[in-house]
């Protein structure tokens, strides 16, 4: 997803984006690092505390790190030009209510990337999402970035550093997270 991003930075530079269910920030911070504006939300808090030392580490600053429930959005109707999420569709109920809430949060015309391990339950959001004004394209399957070297997971502590990401030509083993979708608002 992080390499999706970086290809595509001129789509987020100056936009306001969400890293939707951001976990430790990686691509909140890719995001802001890429000049986007950037809101990195999550449920979990203690997630959230480890994304806000991820920014500390990395130096990069601007992140608006927010604790929140899609299913209870705090955010402007109308207000992102750009979601983004990495493997939240894991469950079947979740369906509904990730296309009720990026139906409310994106703005006309916006967009939305999911990056999902390829799950068969994935299928079950594409077909949710016309009821809510979304078109869904599926994508060939791209490099997702992770951090350290290629076919590792190198983590210091839980704090992923992005130079490290950035030095390395990363590659994608088999069942990590892959680009699967575009979804375009056409309200």
């Amino acid at each position: 997803l992080a390499a999706w991003l970086a290809e595509h930075r001129t789509d987020i530079a100056g936009k306001r984006c969400l890293d939707m269910g951001c976990g430790l920030g990686f691509t909140a911070l890719a995001g802001r690092w890429l000049g986007a504006e950037v809101i990195g939300m999550d449920y979990d808090a203690e997630a959230l505390r480890y994304a806000r030392i991820n920014a500390e580490l990395n130096a990069v600053e601007g992140v608006d790190w927010r604790r929140m429930d899609w299913r209870e959005p705090e955010l402007p109707a109308g207000g992102m030009d750009v979601i983004w999420a990495g493997d939240i569709v894991y469950e079947r109920r979740f369906a509904e209510p990730i296309a009720a809430f990026l139906a409310y949060a994106l703005t006309a015309g916006g967009r939305a990337w999911i990056a999902e391990p390829g799950r068969a339950v994935f299928s079950c959001l594409p077909e949710v999402l016309p009821r809510h004004g979304l078109v869904c394209r599926r994508l060939p399957h791209m490099a997702a970035v992770q951090t350290g070297r290629a076919g590792s997971r190198k983590h210091m502590g839980n704090h992923a550093r992005l130079r490290d990401a950035a030095r390395h030509t990363l590659s994608m083993p088999e069942g990590r997270a892959r680009l699967n979708a575009f979804i375009h608002s056409t309200l």
